[in-house]
C-alpha cells in the first residue's frame, strides 16, 4: 500500500518514481493537517475500490487515486484540524472519486485524459457548502506560519528561513520555488524547495521544462505589466510550470519542437488563466488547475489529429520518465521503423544489378514510377555471353524467380511469347506476369517472365523464398530482365507502390554491405541473403525455453499485442525480441542490468541469420539502459545537443562448414562514448553449436563472464 500511496503523489507530476513520491509526501507534512488530509483522501479512494471491488491496479498505478488525494490536501490547507473536518474530507474525498469514475468514463472513449477535472468539480460544487456550517473554520496555518516555523525549529530555523526568503535567493527563484509549493496549497519555499529537488531527481528534463514554463509566465507577466505578484495568487504560477511539463515532456518526446509547443501552451495557459480568474473572483472562488485542464486538452486534440511521427512527436509507449520516453523513441523510430513493413525479399538467387530503378529513364514513370528492373552482368558489365544475338545469350534469361514474401497467387497472365533480342511487345506491355498478395492493400507483381515456366496456379499459397516461374523477355522487354513492383491492387499493370525492400547485401564480391529496409537504386548490385541453419535454430525462440547454464530458468512468453519475450524469474527481467526469418533483434529490455539476460540481450542485440564474414552488423541502444556520471548532464541536453552514443557491432569470426555447419563464432563489441570518449565496453563471444547457443563470454573491464543461454525445448 505504500508503494500506491507514492504513486499517488509523484503521479501529480506524471512519475512513479518512488523516491519522488516519497519526498512529495514528506513535504505537504510541512502542513501537517494538509498532509494528513492528503492521506486521507488517498485513503477513501482505497476503500472505494475495495467496497465496489474494480481493479486493485487502478490503485496502484493511482489512476484513480491522485483527484482524491488532491480534494484531501486541499480541504486540509484551507481549514482548522477538527474532527468533523476530517468526516468532511473523507466524504468529499469519496465525491471526489465518483466524479473521477464519472470522467474517466466519458473521456476514456475519446482516449482523453481527465486530469484534475474530478478535483475542480468538487472543490466548486461541494466545498462551498463548508461555508454552512459554522463548526468547521478557515485556516490561519499560512498567516501565523513563522510562528509555526518557530515552534517546531526555534530561532536558528527561523533565522535561516528569513535569511532564505529575503537575501540568499533571488526574486525570480525565491517566486519559482514558492510557486511550487502550491500543488500542495501552501506558500513556502522549504516545500518548494523539497518539490524542486523530487522533480530535479526524478527527471532533468522535466524540472528543466518546468523552469522554462515558469520563465515564460514571468517574463510575459513583467512585459505585458500584469503585476508579478498574481503568479502566486490564485495557483495560477502552477499552472504554467505543469503545462510545459506536461505538454513539453509527458505527452510528447522532448525535443526542440516540443519546447516550442510547451511555450506556446504556456502563452494560450496565461490568457485563459487571466480571463478565467475574472470570471471566478465573482463566484468567489478560483479557477485552481482548470487553465492547465482546457490548454492540455486543446493542445492534444490538435497534436492527435496529425499523422504518426510528425514532430513535435506524441508519446506512444509511456514510460513516465520523458528521459525515457525520449531514449526509447528516439531510438524506436530510428531501428524499429520496419515493425510497420512486411519484410519483402529480393525475388531471385545469386548477384543482380537494378538496371532501371524508380522514376526511371525508360519506362518507370508517372503512376508506374516506384518499380524496379533486375540484370544480370559479368566483370566487364555486359549482360551477355557469346555475341549476344540470342535471348539465351542472356545471362537473366530462364532464372529462377522467388516469391518476395509469403501469400496468395492472385493474378497470373502467361500467354504471351517471347521477345527475340531488340523486340518489343507494347501491345502485352507486362508480358507473362504474377500478382501475389501479402496483405490488405499490398500486392507484388513480377512481369516479363518466361511463357509456361510457372511453378504455380491462381490460388495457391506460396512461402518467401519459393520458386514460382523463371526470367523471361516478354512484353515491353527488349533484353530479358525481371521488372518488379509492388502496388495496393490485385491487377497486372496497377500503380506502383513506394515500398522497401526487407534485407539484401548490396555491393560486389568482398565489398558487401547489408541493407535493411531500402529502395535499391539503379546501379546497384544487390544479393539475397543466404540463411544459415544453425543460425535460424540457435535464435528460433518458443514459448518453454529453460536455461542449462549459470542463470536461472528462462522463459519464452508472448504478451498481449504478440510480442515474444524472453523472462528471467530469478531476476524478474526480460527482454523483448523479433524474430522475422532473416534477421533476430532485441526491441526492449527492462529488469537487472547485471543478470545474464541482460548480457545475452546485449551480446545478441542484432543478428543477421546468414553467415557473412564481410559483412558488419551495426545498431544503437537506448542510453536509459546505460548508467554513467555523466547522465545528469546528458540527460538535461539530450533532446538538444546529443553527448552520449551507445553503439552495436557484430563480427561473423568462424564458420567449420558453410553446407553442414557444426559451428559458428560471433564477436560482439557495445561501446558507450560521451563526447566521443570510450567510458564503457563490453565484449562478448558467442559460439554456436548443436543447434543452439553453446557459450557466451562476456567481458566488462576487466571481469569475464561466461554462461550458457537458454535452449528450445
Amino acid at each position: 500500500m505504500l508503494i500506491s500511496l507514492l504513486h499517488a503523489y509523484s503521479s501529480l507530476f506524471y512519475s512513479y518514481n518512488r523516491w519522488f513520491g516519497a519526498m512529495l509526501l514528506f513535504a505537504s507534512f510541512l502542513h501537517p493537517f494538509s498532509g494528513f488530509c492528503g492521506v486521507l483522501g488517498w485513503g477513501s479512494a482505497v476503500l472505494w475500490v475495495r467496497l465496489l471491488r474494480y481493479n486493485p491496479a487502478l490503485i496502484k498505478d493511482a489512476t484513480l487515486a491522485y483527484n482524491p488525494l488532491m480534494t484531501g490536501l486541499g480541504l486540509g490547507a484551507l481549514y482548522n484540524p477538527s474532527g468533523q473536518m476530517i468526516v468532511m474530507v473523507f466524504l468529499i474525498s469519496s465525491i471526489t472519486f465518483l466524479c473521477t469514475l464519472f470522467w474517466w468514463n466519458i473521456l476514456q472513449k475519446y482516449n482523453f485524459p481527465f486530469l484534475s477535472l474530478p478535483f475542480l468539480c468538487t472543490f466548486w460544487g461541494v466545498v462551498p457548502a463548508l461555508l454552512s456550517m459554522h463548526t468547521i473554520q478557515t485556516t490561519t496555518f499560512e498567516v501565523y506560519y513563522l510562528n509555526t516555523l518557530y515552534a517546531w525549529a526555534g530561532k536558528e530555523g527561523l533565522a535561516w528561513y528569513e535569511y532564505l526568503n529575503g537575501q540568499l535567493l533571488p526574486v525570480f527563484l525565491h517566486a519559482f520555488l514558492q510557486t511550487l509549493s502550491v500543488i500542495f496549497f501552501q506558500n513556502n519555499i522549504f516545500t518548494g524547495f523539497l518539490v524542486g529537488l523530487g522533480l530535479w531527481i526524478h527527471s532533468r528534463l522535466a524540472f528543466l521544462y518546468a523552469l522554462w514554463g515558469y520563465s515564460v509566465a514571468f517574463g510575459f507577466y513583467w512585459f505585458s505589466g500584469i503585476d508579478v505578484a498574481q503568479l502566486l495568487a490564485f495557483h495560477a504560477g502552477f499552472n504554467y510550470i505543469i503545462i510545459a511539463t506536461a505538454i513539453g515532456t509527458y505527452y510528447t518526446v522532448p525535443s526542440w519542437s516540443s519546447l516550442v509547443t510547451a511555450t506556446l501552451a504556456v502563452f494560450c495557459t496565461i490568457l485563459l488563466a487571466q480571463g478565467l480568474q475574472h470570471v471566478f473572483t465573482h463566484l468567489h472562488t478560483s479557477a485552481y488547475s482548470l487553465p492547465f485542464v482546457l490548454t492540455s486538452l486543446m493542445f492534444l486534440w490538435a497534436l492527435r489529429q496529425r499523422p504518426l511521427n510528425q514532430n513535435p512527436q506524441l508519446s506512444l509507449v509511456q514510460y513516465f520518465s520523458p528521459e525515457k520516453n525520449f531514449y526509447r523513441q528516439s531510438n524506436h523510430n530510428e531501428r524499429l521503423k520496419n515493425l510497420w513493413y512486411i519484410p519483402i525479399e529480393v525475388p531471385f538467387f545469386g548477384e543482380w544489378i537494378v538496371s532501371q530503378g524508380y522514376t526511371g529513364k525508360h519506362t518507370h514513370l508517372g503512376e508506374w514510377a516506384e518499380a524496379l528492373d533486375f540484370v544480370i552482368v559479368d566483370e566487364e558489365m555486359k549482360q551477355y555471353n557469346r555475341d549476344g544475338l540470342r535471348k539465351e545469350d542472356y545471362y537473366a534469361f530462364n532464372k529462377p524467380v522467388t516469391a518476395p514474401a509469403s501469400g496468395w497467387v492472385v493474378a497470373i497472365t502467361n500467354v504471351t511469347e517471347e521477345n527475340e533480342v531488340g523486340e518489343v511487345n507494347t501491345t502485352e506491355n507486362w508480358g507473362n506476369s504474377i500478382v501475389i498478395k501479402h496483405a490488405e492493400g499490398l500486392y507484388s507483381q513480377l512481369s516479363h517472365l518466361r511463357k509456361f515456366s510457372f511453378r504455380v496456379n491462381i490460388g495457391d499459397y506460396v512461402r518467401k523464398g519459393d520458386w514460382i516461374a523463371n526470367c523471361g523477355s516478354s512484353g515491353r522487354s527488349p533484353v530479358a530482365h525481371l521488372h518488379f513492383q509492388l502496388q495496393s491492387l490485385p491487377a497486372v499493370g496497377a500503380k506502383t507502390l513506394a515500398y522497401p525492400l526487407g534485407y539484401y547485401l548490396s555491393g560486389r564480391q568482398g565489398r558487401k554491405v547489408l541493407q535493411c529496409f531500402k529502395v535499391p537504386k539503379e546501379g546497384e548490385f544487390i544479393e539475397n541473403i543466404a540463411l544459415n541453419p544453425l543460425l535460424q535454430e540457435a535464435f528460433n525462440f518458443l514459448p518453454a525455453l529453460k536455461n542449462e547454464g549459470l542463470a536461472a530458468l528462462w522463459q519464452c512468453h508472448t504478451d498481449a499485442y504478440n510480442a515474444s519475450y524472453l523472462y528471467c524469474p530469478a531476476t524478474q527481467s526480460l527482454a523483448y525480441f523479433v524474430h522475422d526469418g532473416t534477421m533476430f533483434y532485441f526491441t526492449n529490455f527492462e529488469g537487472d542490468k547485471k543478470s545474464a539476460l541482460f548480457y545475452f540481450y546485449l551480446a545478441c542485440y542484432k543478428v543477421l541469420q546468414g553467415f557473412y564474414e564481410e559483412v558488419e552488423i551495426t545498431d544503437s541502444f537506448p542510453l536509459d539502459l546505460f548508467v554513467s556520471p555523466y547522465n545528469v548532464l546528458n540527460d538535461a541536453l539530450a533532446p538538444f545537443l546529443p553527448l552520449t552514443q551507445a553503439s552495436y557491432k557484430l563480427r561473423y569470426k568462424r564458420i567449420d562448414d558453410t553446407h553442414h555447419t557444426r559451428q559458428i563464432v560471433l564477436e560482439s563489441t557495445v561501446e558507450v562514448r560521451f563526447f566521443k570518449q570510450l567510458v564503457k565496453k563490453y565484449s562478448f563471444t558467442i559460439v554456436l553449436e548443436n543447434g543452439g547457443i553453446a557459450q557466451i563470454t562476456a567481458r566488462v573491464g576487466k571481469e569475464e563472464i561466461i554462461f550458457k543461454p537458454p535452449t528450445v525445448i
